[in-house]
């Protein structure tokens, strides 16, 4: 086909198949709307290939091979344990391709056009896609990016080669190695450094200092089960990282050189924008990313942005939660108010959420309750008592304005904490619910009733 010789119309065309791609492309697709597709490899994106997905895979492998070692308490007796890294990479690929055609199915039950190509911008209101040696032209009425982004490396690891390890290629390695620098407290690197120390390697965190971003207490308790797994941690504002017969040697400040077989680095995201050709349309940007107003509209007329590529925080939920919203205003349906709580979520072990006002921001209207999971029943039984249950209030109104917790359960407990911000609740709402018994959601109740000095366990 000569280039310009025949352009096909569609009504929205969405580039990208990731969380925020597929998800708004079914949802328009129940409101009513022609939906095209367009994916150069599978659909599910970096979160079900690469990174949500393996991430959280591999922390529940380390959960469970670390719990045989509780088997003991319950009269459970096992010898001969043994942990097979390829096994469980199978076990992954094949979870990965029944999600993949998960999605696939629902596009096709919602007619979704899918096409398998690289898209490009052509011109005003038109775009290129190169499908195999073809290389056909669309004209549309709504465009959506959602192409994610890309990761990439820190400079001063370009001399690690093959020995640093960047976003979610740790996930497919062949073998894991003995021992591991991790750099920086990102959730990924906090999730790769627990994950891994669980499987037997050996961890080093490397963090600058004053970044770590949850409540203080979080951060407290993080690094004591740190310490308690033998996770040691480094503070350093600079380092120099160079490879000496095959090993990562790390110089940190006043001098200091730790080492390892391998190094991992969630590296630094930039939007997806470059096969796009994406130059000639002059995007605004922010930094790497792409800039979009509270409609999800970039500069250009038309054209829409979600998921990573905006820089938005959240990740996959995210991305998700603004696709939904999204295809309200292409339709001009209801468009729900944005939630301006979201939960931040950790999937070590203790896991950890985090949403609202945190400690180090409360001033004297504030107060804040914690109880200990050492005080719940069902903690005990289920050998979990490592954490803690926090909530914050205003002394004068008694509305509640943070909820924080690590331990087991907190991510279950993520969605039942933003709703309590969503809904504006005070604390009375909490003393007057009733939970089963034994059960982790008997401690919010308690941190609440402690705030009056009413906890049966303080």
């Amino acid at each position: 086909m000569v280039v310009g010789e025949l352009v096909e119309r569609r009504q929205t065309i969405i580039i990208g198949g990731g969380p925020a791609g597929y998800t708004l492309a079914i949802r328009l697709a129940q409101l009513g709307q022609q939906v095209t597709l367009v994916e150069k490899a599978q659909v599910g994106g970096s979160c079900l290939h690469e990174g949500c997905i393996p991430s959280k895979f591999f922390a529940k492998v380390a959960k469970e091979w670390a719990s045989l070692q509780k088997l003991s308490m319950y009269g459970i007796q096992i010898e001969g344990q043994t942990f097979q890294w390829e096994s469980a990479q199978q076990q992954l690929q094949k979870i990965q391709s029944q999600l993949t055609k998960g999605v696939e199915a629902l596009c096709q039950k919602h007619d979704i056009e899918r096409i398998e190509g690289t898209a490009m911008f052509s011109g005003e209101n038109r775009i290129g896609i190169e499908i195999g040696e073809r290389f056909e032209l669309y004209e549309y009425n709504h465009l959506i990016l959602a192409t994610g982004a890309s990761v990439e490396r820190e400079p001063i690891f370009e001399l690690l080669g093959a020995h640093c390890f960047v976003g979610g290629d740790i996930y497919g390695i062949d073998k894991l190695p003995s021992s591991l620098i991790v750099y920086g407290i990102d959730p990924y690197a906090l999730e790769v450094a627990f994950t891994m120390k669980q499987l037997g390697v050996d961890v080093q965190i490397v963090e600058k200092p004053n970044s770590f971003t949850y409540d203080s207490s979080i951060e407290k308790e993080l690094r004591r089960q740190s310490k308690k797994k033998k996770i040691k941690w480094h503070t350093s504002e600079q380092l120099d990282a160079t490879l000496v017969e095959e090993r990562v040697h790390v110089k940190i400040e006043d001098g200091v050189i730790i080492e390892a077989d391998a190094l991992y680095t969630s590296g630094v995201k930039r939007a997806n924008l470059h096969s796009l050709n994406a130059a000639r349309l002059n995007f605004q940007m922010n930094g790497d990313d792409l800039s979009v107003n509270e409609r999800y509209e970039t500069s250009q007329n038309h054209i829409y942005a979600l998921g990573e590529m905006t820089g938005r925080e959240g990740g996959a939920s995210r991305a998700i939660a603004d696709a939904k919203r999204l295809a309200s205003i292409i339709v001009g349906g209801e468009v729900l108010e944005e939630s301006p709580f979201f939960p931040l979520i950790l999937h070590t072990n203790p896991p950890v959420v985090s949403v609202g006002l945190r400690e180090q921001e409360m001033d004297e209207r504030h107060i804040a309750s914690q109880i200990p999971l050492m005080t719940s029943g069902i903690a005990k039984v289920n050998g979990t008592t490592d954490g803690f249950v926090k909530v914050i209030t205003n002394k004068e109104t008694t509305l509640i304005e943070g909820l924080h917790m690590i331990g087991e359960g907190a991510i279950e407990l993520s969605a039942h904490f933003t709703q309590l911000l969503d809904m504006v609740a005070k604390e009375e709402d909490v003393l007057y619910s009733v939970q089963a018994h034994p059960s982790i959601q008997e401690s919010v109740i308690e941190a609440v009733e402690n705030l009056r000095n009413l906890a049966i366990h303080q």
